[in-house]
């Protein structure tokens, strides 16, 4: 449930309601990928014709195809009147669906009433857990510590930190997040545990993938919808940060 200034997630099989702040500014609009030269680099855009129906109403499919190997595709049946997404598919290099999302049925309203965006979860009792920070924006990391990826694919970049409270233990998280204008990739690095450093650990579900790697005694997540090689590249790469800085945009497999 949003807030003006908060996010409140409501898991009452553990009778537990998590806040955080709001990490964006509350448009909608302006988290969507804005076209232009730096998108053309590493995707293709391709607009289909009028005349496509999915659910009844009139649609237009959006193709964005990308050019290399370290991120996704999609394809978007928009609504032709509210540009609202009524069916997209995340497909991988060759083309081939990994992910389905569409709408089985569709209302338009023109009014919602309050009550019926009110939380349907009684939280009487409930701890609740407030996280850290709102999302910072930082186009570029200090200089005097912290974590880096030596490694990310072009036209990644740097768009927020913050430091992530973690029950039980003095020591936070890092958590960093790296976006081309479509994909976003965070990376998390915290405390490993006291009896030594963990194996390599993968997983997927749907489109996202997440990899785990012990650091200098530090695990070390990435984790986005891109590939599953994109995110075990990075994650590999992630060093402490300590005096001259190391640059956070050098693109895959071209460090020493």
């Amino acid at each position: 449930m949003r807030t003006r200034d908060e996010v409140h997630a409501y898991l009452p099989d553990r009778r537990v309601v998590i806040v955080e702040p709001r990490g964006d500014d509350g448009s909608l609009l302006k988290s969507l990928p804005t076209p232009g030269p730096a998108l053309d680099r590493y995707y293709q855009l391709a607009v289909g014709p009028k005349g496509s129906r999915l659910l009844g109403r009139e649609v237009r499919v959006i193709d964005v195809r990308p050019k290399d190997i370290y991120r996704y595709g999609y394809r978007l049946w928009l609504d032709e009147d509210t540009a609202m997404p009524l069916q997209s598919i995340v497909t991988n290099g060759i083309g081939n669906p990994i992910e389905i999302i569409r709408f089985t049925q569709l209302q338009m309203k023109d009014r919602i009433p309050a009550h019926d965006i009110e939380p349907t979860v009684d939280a009487s009792g409930f701890q609740w857990i407030r996280t850290g920070r709102k999302l910072a924006a930082m186009p570029q990391l200090p200089s005097n510590g912290g974590w880096r990826p030596l490694r990310l694919p072009p036209g990644f970049r740097l768009v927020a930190s913050r430091l992530q409270p973690i029950p039980g233990s003095p020591m936070p998280a890092q958590h960093l997040i790296f976006s081309d204008g479509i994909a976003a990739i965070s990376i998390f690095i915290e405390p490993g545990a006291q009896t030594g450093p963990r194996p390599p650990e993968t997983s997927s579900m749907g489109s996202a993938n997440s990899y785990s790697t012990s650091v200098h005694g530090h695990v070390v997540t990435a984790i986005g919808e891109v590939p599953a090689a994109t995110v075990r590249e990075i994650a590999n790469s992630v060093v402490p940060v300590q005096g001259s800085a190391v640059p956070a945009d050098t693109p895959a497999g071209s460090a020493r």
